[in-house]
């Protein structure tokens, strides 16, 4: 493969604890800080 990649996935679709591993390297990411918009319907086309 060209890289392996894990990552912790909760309920909501929000991610954290990602890892990417590469051949020579590897990246983390962790989520610090997690804003919450509110929440709006969609405009319907027409």
């Amino acid at each position: 493969p060209i890289f392996e990649s894990s990552f912790l996935l909760f309920e909501n679709g929000v991610s954290s604890d990602l890892i990417m591993r590469y051949p020579d390297y590897s990246l983390t990411g962790k989520l610090s800080k997690l804003e919450m918009f509110e929440n709006t319907p969609c405009q319907k086309d027409g």
